[in-house]
């Protein structure tokens, strides 16, 4: 029941002592989005392997719990943000 009222947005009524919070946790994400513009091409794919890795799902972007949404822009969750931005500036 959940899932569909989140998806819907349905308005609750609540009955005394329920508390709608109780049932779901949101992590806060933070969006992230980068430019590769000013960047040389191997510098590009040196920055993009450690972001997304060689294979799928092994770099620091999957390690640090976030996903690709598109080309250049990205979801993390708000406590590892810093964790990202830190090993990408640093290698």
């Amino acid at each position: 029941m959940l899932p569909p009222i989140l998806r819907e947005g349905k308005t609750l009524y609540p009955a005394r002592g329920f508390n709608l919070q109780n049932l779901v946790t949101f992590k806060p994400y933070a969006l992230i989005a980068y430019s590769l513009s000013r960047m040389k091409a191997g510098e590009k794919v040196k920055l993009v392997h450690r972001l997304y890795g060689r294979k799928r799902g092994c770099g620091v972007l999957n390690e640090a719990g976030g996903y690709k949404i598109e080309r250049s822009h990205m979801m993390a969750p708000l406590r590892n943000e810093g964790k990202i931005n830190h090993k990408t500036r640093t290698g």
